[in-house]
């Protein structure tokens, strides 16, 4: 039987001690490293900042669509996506 390395509890660890992460099997084990590893960081800074981060790479992921794709109907639904998170304004 084969120990799952992604089902690690790394909550307790810190973001510089968090390896760049190598997708190496699929499912509920992947997405709950990248849970706990979300956890961290929110642990580290706050839930604002996390919010406020994700907003900034919707924009910029539109504004790459727009220049480099021409595509201005998937640069439209990541500028909602940041408008949707930046109305949610969570002070925690």
């Amino acid at each position: 039987m084969r120990i799952c390395t992604a089902c690690v509890d790394i909550r307790h660890r810190t973001v510089q001690e968090v390896p760049q992460l190598k997708v190496q099997v699929t499912g509920v084990c992947v997405m709950k490293e990248y849970m706990n590893i979300l956890e961290g960081l929110v642990d580290q800074l706050t839930l604002s900042a996390i919010l406020e981060m994700l907003e900034r790479i919707c924009h910029k992921k539109a504004e790459h669509l727009r220049t480099h794709w021409k595509d201005e109907d998937s640069a439209k639904r990541w500028d909602k996506a940041a408008k949707q998170i930046e109305n949610l304004n969570v002070d925690i």
